[in-house]
């Protein structure tokens, strides 16, 4: 045991496809798991901006939900370096990103969406920030867009009730219930799974990611359950990453992802009565 009192080495209750090569984490790397789902060209302006970093070692692994573009063929032709898995099925981006996190051998392991781009250095300044504050258990930089706008939703709130009716007054006023942006790390009960960083005893301490949720709030999740480990979960906004993608909520699977997840959400935190008032408040919304 070390001296913060975690296990070593990092390992996770997921069999894992490298044997026992999971079970030896190596010091000083970050592992980034990416899910790829039809990411076109974004995929390789991802990995570029990865492996074109020099502040940090990294090993990437990337699952590919059974994408019909080719996109994951292509990044390994570009980066053979890469750890491919190819999933027969869409299974969704938890069960996909846990497949990832059971084979990370990193000291750091990190979530990143295949539509991000990280500066030079950024990777660098999370894990300083990790080493410097032993008691934070999660990182998540700023999301901008590619003209540096901030993005929201790179962080926020414990979506509780009182939340979503301080997040909807807030609306009807026309203003943001967070600042995206802005200076200064601060404290928040959840960082964006497009770019989360933690250490590999964390994730071990923490567990991977509740496949549940197919595609919104396994974050969220995570980070709660981050938090109820005793670990503080921090957004780093120095530190900003351009997020290629913007919520699009026309998109009606997408939305229908989005408040399934806010259910079972909501279910296993709230329980079944809250559950099922949140169920009648979403009618025709989906």
């Amino acid at each position: 045991m070390n001296p913060e009192g975690f296990l070593t080495p990092c390992s996770f209750p997921v069999s894992s496809e490298r044997g026992d090569e999971r079970d030896h984490v190596i010091d000083g790397l970050v592992s980034l798991v990416l899910v790829d789902y039809n990411a076109g060209p974004g995929l390789l302006r991802c990995l570029a901006s990865v492996f074109e970093r020099d502040d940090v070692a990294t090993e990437v692994i990337l699952v590919d939900n059974a994408s019909s573009d080719r996109s994951a063929l292509e990044a390994l032709d570009r980066y053979p370096e890469i750890h491919l898995i190819q999933n027969s099925a869409n299974l969704g981006f938890a069960r996909a990103a846990n497949r990832g996190l059971a084979l990370a051998r990193g000291e750091w392991i990190g979530l990143l969406n295949p539509d991000v781009e990280i500066p030079p250095g950024a990777l660098g300044k999370l894990v300083a920030f990790l080493t410097e504050h032993p008691r934070v258990g999660a990182v998540g930089p700023a999301l901008v867009c590619p003209d540096g706008t901030p993005q929201p939703y790179s962080h926020g709130g414990d979506p509780s009730p009182a939340y979503l009716a301080r997040r909807a007054w807030a609306r009807l006023n026309g203003r943001a219930l967070h600042v995206w942006a802005g200076d200064g790390a601060r404290p928040v009960d959840w960082v964006c799974g497009a770019c989360l960083l933690a250490r590999c005893t964390v994730w071990q301490q923490v567990g991977l990611l509740d496949e549940g949720f197919f595609l919104y709030f396994e974050d969220v999740d995570w980070c709660r359950r981050c938090r109820d480990k005793g670990f503080d979960v921090y957004f780093v906004p120095e530190v900003a990453v351009t997020h290629l993608s913007r919520p699009d909520y026309h998109d009606r699977p997408r939305r229908r992802h989005y408040f399934d997840g806010l259910k079972r959400y909501y279910r296993k935190y709230y329980g079944p009565l809250v559950g099922l008032a949140l169920n009648v408040a979403l009618v025709g919304r989906r």
